[in-house]
């Protein structure tokens, strides 16, 4: 059976108001606190093991420290989403290293390891960011999007944010490769050929036409449209990493500054029944592992 692995970002409502420009909190969470317990529930009901990339900044709310510690104890992965959800293009070399830096010894410090993935928030990632990983001892990086889409994933952040946050380079993602790869010493979005100690796991996309399969982009695109991607996968041999994010469990938000992130099922009930629908079909047909157990397997 084909390796595949589930991965959630744990962007609460305070990364989706950070990114808008509107004041936040930390603890004033509803997209965290309704839709994480939902999704560790539906994990342990199908017996699936995921990784979940945290922003350490939560680690400073009681509530939410308890639920990632719940994430370790049902035995899921931890990995890095940075600190304070900041987009590293927009930090200096200084700035960038502090925030991999103080993410790291905190989520080192909750696991009792070290912590071995990273993913930037947006997808923003570059050989500096790559660098500072290798120095903290990182194994396996998640930073590449390789779609064909990306200028309208930019269009969209323009109109919904009125700036373009991550400015991904648009050709390179699209020659990125699709399989995980050793990353170039020059450039994260090519494949190398000198032995490094950390590995590039992208996100799955449709061989080809290199379509997004995350879960946002199955709801708008249809149902069938996940069972063609895993067909075409399988096909050309492409291991599956497929991404959640919070939101993705939750309908209405009581927080009406995120009305633009409300689309597709209102219903958080109904969204949960298609979270698990997706779920036991990638259960159905892909050995599923933490990321870092699927790096190893990739690797032996």
């Amino acid at each position: 059976m084909a390796i595949g692995n589930i991965q959630i970002d744990l962007d609460g409502s305070w990364a989706l108001l950070k990114s808008l420009g509107y004041p936040f909190t930390l603890d004033q969470d509803e997209i965290y606190e309704r839709a994480l317990p939902q999704f560790l529930e539906l994990f342990s009901k199908h017996d699936v093991k995921a990784t979940f990339f945290v922003n350490a900044a939560d680690l400073s709310v009681p509530r939410k420290k308890h639920l990632i510690q719940q994430i370790i104890q049902e035995g899921h992965e931890i990995a890095n989403h940075g600190y304070a959800h900041c987009y590293l293009n927009q930090l200096n070399i200084h700035e960038r290293r502090e925030e991999i830096q103080k993410s790291t010894q905190l989520l080192n410090d909750l696991v009792g390891r070290q912590v071995k993935g990273f993913r930037a928030p947006g997808y923003y990632a570059d050989r500096g960011v790559i660098s500072l990983l290798e120095e903290q001892g990182y194994q396996y990086d998640c930073s590449v999007f390789p779609s064909s889409i990306i200028f309208l994933i930019k269009l969209w952040e323009k109109w919904n944010t009125g700036k373009v946050t991550t400015p991904l380079p648009i050709m390179d993602s699209l020659l990125a490769p699709l399989r995980p790869y050793t990353i170039s010493q020059k450039n994260l979005y090519k494949r190398g050929f000198v032995d490094r100690s950390l590995l590039e796991i992208p996100v799955t996309t449709l061989p080809f036409l290199r379509l997004p399969l995350n879960f946002s982009y199955g709801v708008i695109l249809g149902k069938y449209y996940l069972s063609g991607v895993l067909s075409l996968t399988r096909c050309f041999n492409v291991p599956m990493s497929y991404v959640f994010h919070l939101l993705d469990m939750v309908g209405t938000l009581q927080d009406k500054r995120l009305k633009r992130y409300e689309w597709g099922t209102p219903s958080s009930p109904k969204r949960k029944c298609y979270i698990e629908s997706v779920i036991i079909q990638l259960k159905k047909e892909y050995r599923l592992l933490k990321l870092e157990d699927f790096k190893n397997a990739l690797e032996s």
